[in-house]
């Protein structure tokens, strides 16, 4: 830069005294001595500029690559999942039973949710299959038929006090669902957070997933740490679920929404009407998406310009853990959880995707800790190319 600045004091004074405006001569050729920048004719002027101009747009095409959107999976990225679903399944139940409803288990909610789902044929998003669940468990309960009359007793109307169980029911399920989700916190991932905010400020942290998981309602947890949260349960986004390509475009057009109010806020945007002007400006900036899963975390954030990290334990390089309740559908062909719900069709669509997923990720890592190091060095590399 130095240098530039020199070649472009040297043009601008010469060209000066050639039309007579700075008649001392002795200044410039001081300043060639100085500089030791050899005396040159017209025509080497006119290189000079060119060859000058053509740095600097050089170096102005060349803006320095940043990490501008860091996104994340969240179950079996962050927790164990089926742990996680358990205890929340096991605080529904109870609640069921809060009710009346004494006969209610875990193994005869599952089945109701697998039968209602064989029996959509249009996509259902999992809250409402969940609370579907409920209802049918509530219809087919002869010990919660034995206490209606009691339980009408507070409400003359039986469709009102099944909405209200319904509602109830769900609510506990979901607020255990954190609840677990922040006591079952993989160990490294608070302190990885802290580091990766550190260390990127500017940078946009969002959680992209498929159910019900919400960094923002673990407040004792993860909810410093990130921007916003997109669901494949949100309106707008379903059924677009992860791995269709819908829910990332939609997760790069609020993060750029969010980093120029962010840029606003922080008095660092040049020109809020024109993002060209902006040095980290998104165009320059690397987007890394981790998860756990190859097809709906690797395999789909990749074929949208993420550089993938896949999170997968050692012992589990063969086979990824299953995803969530939420997601019902497996991903491996060799491990199925008993709340699955998936069909043969969409576990061999799942397969054939995990398979091409393998083949796109960017880095692979076996904890969280792994992370900060992993991004370092995809930064890196894509600076260099």
């Amino acid at each position: 830069m130095l240098r530039l600045l020199c070649l472009l004091s040297y043009q601008i004074l010469s060209l000066l005294i050639e039309m007579e405006f700075v008649p001392c001569l002795l200044s410039v050729e001081a300043f060639r001595s100085f500089h030791r920048i050899p005396t040159t004719t017209r025509r080497s002027y006119s290189t000079l500029s060119t060859t000058t101009s053509n740095f600097v747009e050089q170096q102005e095409q060349q803006q320095p690559l940043f990490l501008s959107l860091l996104s994340f999976d969240l179950d079996d990225t962050f927790w164990p999942t089926t742990d996680v679903v358990y205890h929340a399944n096991v605080k529904m139940i109870q609640t069921l039973h809060d009710y009346g409803c004494n006969d209610a288990d875990i193994d005869s909610f599952l089945q109701q949710t697998r039968s209602i789902r064989k029996q959509h044929h249009v996509p259902v998003t999992y809250q409402s299959l969940r609370k579907m669940a409920i209802r049918k468990t509530l219809e087919t309960s002869s010990s919660f038929e034995s206490n209606i009359p009691q339980l009408l007793s507070f409400t003359h109307n039986r469709t009102c006090l099944e909405d209200s169980i319904v509602d109830a029911c769900y609510k506990a399920w979901e607020q255990e669902r954190h609840n677990a989700a922040e006591r079952f916190l993989f160990e490294d991932a608070l302190e990885t957070m802290q580091l990766l905010r550190q260390r990127y400020p500017n940078t946009c942290f969002v959680a992209v997933t498929n159910g019900a998981g919400d960094p923002f309602a673990m407040t004792h947890t993860l909810a410093p740490f990130f921007d916003f949260r997109i669901s494949g349960e949100d309106d707008g986004i379903f059924p677009h679920r992860k791995p269709h390509p819908f829910i990332y475009q939609k997760t790069l057009q609020q993060s750029r929404t969010q980093r120029r109010r962010r840029r606003r806020r922080s008095n660092t945007d040049h020109d809020y009407n024109n993002d060209n002007n902006d040095p980290m400006d998104d165009d320059n900036g690397i987007w890394c998406h981790v998860g756990d899963c190859l097809a709906n975390d690797v395999g789909a954030s990749a074929d949208c310009g993420a550089k993938a990290i896949w999170i997968c334990p050692q012992d589990e390089e063969a086979s990824t853990a299953p995803q969530s309740l939420d997601d019902n559908i497996t991903t491996t062909t060799t491990i199925v959880p008993t709340w699955s719900t998936a069909t043969t069709e969409e576990m061999d669509r799942r397969a054939k995707q995990m398979e091409e997923g393998r083949s796109k990720m960017a880095a692979s890592i076996t904890s969280l800790s792994q992370l900060p190091d992993a991004i370092a060095r995809i930064l890196q590399t894509e600076t260099s190319n």
